[in-house]
């Protein structure tokens, strides 16, 4: 009978948006940020579940989203072992849930704990990292650090408007806005084209950067007044 009544609970459960929020460190092969999705069968229905991570390497917290959205406890990292876990309650029933996955490249790999009634039932649970448009909509704050120990701190405003993403785009001490043009998603990451001129310079510059979460780290390729190359950038999520 809890079998029966904790099945569907589990998968209305899982229909997640977690958020962990930390600070920015260095991506490591265990760093489990980004953006999962996976979906599952209610009563012949097609679910999409989502689940949105960031992580720094020391502090995990988060947001669990579905029919109900609770916050997470005790989440942790431990080498490739995520685990994490909320109390719920549902038509009455309280439960506990525990998550427990390893990190295997671009996908969560583990199971689902339910403790309801004194009793607790597992679950396999598999999602894989994935990045579409919703997930870069917002202002990211990017940080340039030139080779001369220079700062540049442009921001993009990420929107949609229809099917297609939009941008605005400024720097600190340009008051002029610049439209990005070609925001894409492709291959996990967002890209998108700034030109224009700005004090008597003339520009165009190309970014190509992986969002993991609030986090975003790529490269930009420049032309300024015909002088070209590459620079590695960094940009947050406030």
């Amino acid at each position: 009978m809890l079998r029966r009544r904790l099945i569907p609970v589990l998968f209305t459960l899982v229909a997640v948006s977690v958020s962990f929020s930390t600070s920015l460190a260095k991506v490591s092969a265990a760093d489990p940020a980004g953006t999962y999705r996976w979906t599952h069968d209610e009563g012949g229905e097609t679910v999409k579940n989502a689940l949105v991570i960031n992580y720094d390497g020391k502090q995990v917290t988060g947001v669990y989203k579905g029919r109900i959205e609770k916050s997470i406890e005790a989440a942790k990292l431990d080498g490739d072992k995520l685990t994490f876990k909320f109390n719920a309650e549902y038509q009455g029933i309280k439960m506990e849930v525990k998550f427990d996955a390893s990190v295997k490249s671009d996908e969560l790999d583990g199971k689902v704990l339910i403790t309801a009634d004194g009793q607790t039932q597992e679950y396999p649970w598999n999602a894989k990292r994935t990045l579409e448009s919703e997930d870069v909509l917002g202002t990211w704050n990017i940080k340039i650090t030139t080779d001369d120990g220079r700062t540049v701190e442009p921001e993009i405003k990420v929107t949609k408007d229809g099917n297609n993403l939009k941008g605005s785009y400024r720097t600190k001490g340009i008051e002029k806005e610049f439209e990005a043009r070609d925001l894409k998603v492709v291959d996990q990451q967002l890209t998108f084209t700034v030109a224009g001129e700005a004090n008597n310079t003339s520009f165009t510059v190309k970014y190509a950067g992986r969002p993991r979460g609030d986090k975003m780290s790529g490269k930009v390729d420049y032309d300024l007044n015909g002088n070209t190359g590459s620079i590695d950038f960094e940009a947050t999520r406030p």
